[in-house]
């Protein structure tokens, strides 16, 4: 499992589902979103949901263009637990968050 173990998807309509990552956070995602959170969370290793990927798109992308791909689409939303450039950005930048009143 390369995702949060406690997000869930729900369907939303045709063509989008419900991702909830936590109590109160969800995001609306694509039918391609929604196949790629299942690829990662039944995944055992980052290679292995790099080949199901290919396999399930009818894709041949490079391991690094498929590392993009995740960081582009879910990188930001703290729920993979592999690095991307996007969840490395944003525990960097919310070091440095000044709140205000």
């Amino acid at each position: 499992m390369l995702v949060k173990e406690n997000i869930q998807i729900r369907p939303f309509d045709e063509t989008n589902s419900v991702l909830q990552i936590d109590e109160n956070r969800h995001l609306l995602i694509n039918r391609a979103t929604t196949e790629l959170v299942k690829i990662l969370s039944a995944a055992t290793s980052l290679e292995v949901a790099h080949k199901v990927f290919n396999q399930s798109f009818n894709q041949t992308i490079s391991m690094q263009s498929f590392r993009e791909l995740v960081d582009e689409k879910l990188g930001g939303y703290q729920i993979i637990l592999f690095k991307t450039k996007n969840s490395i950005a944003e525990r960097a930048h919310s070091q440095f968050l000044v709140y205000s009143s």
